[in-house]
């Protein structure tokens, strides 16, 4: 795929240096971004065999990028905001590291400026950047899901199969390295929480969903008819919606509630491990997707997933809801029921 509209677009691609020694990857957030850029690092790391990668990013996924098996080094410093000198600190530091090629997998006017700011002799570039080596800004950007997005400018720089991926059919993002990277410590085990049976992720969305989101007191219905089913519910999300877990949970001490209670890692590893994961399009759902959890998610009526929802290699469910009030527990549950959620993991 190509910002030209000739009848050939193949001809346009450029092989990234396949044995460049110094490569760059930019991505910082948000996390659902992030995650969908997992999956293009893992094929450039793939193309880049022998090369040194290097992530530049923000602070808060530090811990996620270092344990990652596809960079070698990660640079923090890649929000430079408004403020001049980091930005021109940035700058200097690319230059110093002469990287042979940069995978820009972030995208708008920042690191649009930070290619300018680069010339006149900037990096073999891929990326949206007026000028870079391997352009990519198609017409049609913004109704392409993120990670057929992220494929198609890999395929213009000659990494993955020639004539690309079908549209929903790019590679996801693939978190399986967590576990063997930590070692499985028990931390990463349900029993950790207490759990010692299958068990259902709940999501809710945060609160200022205001009516485009399930309300509490239908999820903590759903809970009882999850724990009826000889299933525990465990309620996950952002550390904001701490009340909202409290709430649903309330003093039944079988609904485990986990938000501020689980890092990123053990996040990772309840979602390898449900049953299923339900809820509104949250960060959370999108990290659980990345851990191969099967879905249903709840999406407002107008909603498009095909640009933007989460995608699971189990599978992801898309449950339009007119009227977030009218749906009933009962109805999520049985969709729940003839998903398979409720079949006991051998």
């Amino acid at each position: 795929m190509s910002d030209a509209t000739s009848a050939n677009p193949r001809a346009a691609i450029k092989p990234a240096p396949a044995d460049a020694r110094n490569v760059l990857v930019i991505r910082a957030g948000p996390l659902p971004g992030f995650l969908q850029a997992l999956a293009a690092a893992k094929a450039i790391r793939q193309h880049h065999v022998q090369a040194r990668v290097t992530l530049l990013t923000t602070p808060e996924f530090a811990k996620l990028a270092e344990t990652c098996p596809y960079f070698d080094e990660i640079d923090t410093e890649g929000r430079p905001g408004v403020d001049p000198a980091a930005f021109t600190k940035m700058v200097q530091r690319l230059r110093k590291n002469k990287y042979d090629m940069v995978y820009d997998l972030q995208g708008g006017n920042e690191t649009n400026r930070l290619f300018q700011l680069l010339r006149p002799f900037p990096p073999k570039w891929s990326g949206a950047a007026d000028g870079a080596s391997h352009r990519f800004n198609p017409p049609n950007a913004a109704a392409m899901h993120p990670l057929d997005r992220l494929a198609a400018q890999l395929t213009e720089a000659g990494i993955g199969p020639p004539d690309g991926y079908a549209p929903g059919q790019s590679p996801i993002p693939d978190l399986s390295w967590v576990r063997s990277a930590l070692r499985n410590t028990p931390r990463l085990r349900p029993s950790h929480f207490g759990l010692s049976g299958p068990f259902i992720l709940l999501s809710p969305g945060g609160a200022e969903k205001g009516d485009k989101r399930w309300p509490t007191v239908q999820y903590s219905a759903l809970a009882a008819l999850i724990l009826e089913r000889g299933f525990s519910p465990v309620i996950t999300g952002a550390q904001e919606e701490r009340g909202l877990g409290a709430e649903i949970a309330g003093a039944d001490g079988r609904i485990k509630n986990v938000i501020g209670r689980a890092d990123i890692f053990q996040q990772i590893a309840l979602a390898e491990d449900c049953n299923f994961a339900v809820g509104e399009e949250t960060d959370l759902m999108h990290l659980a997707a990345a851990a191969g959890a099967p879905l249903l998610l709840f999406l407002p009526r107008g909603a498009d997933p095909t640009r933007q929802g989460p995608r699971s290699r189990h599978g992801a469910v898309n449950f339009v809801v007119d009227d977030f009030r009218r749906l009933s527990p009962e109805e999520v549950d049985r969709a729940l029921l003839n998903l398979g959620a409720y079949v006991r993991k051998s």
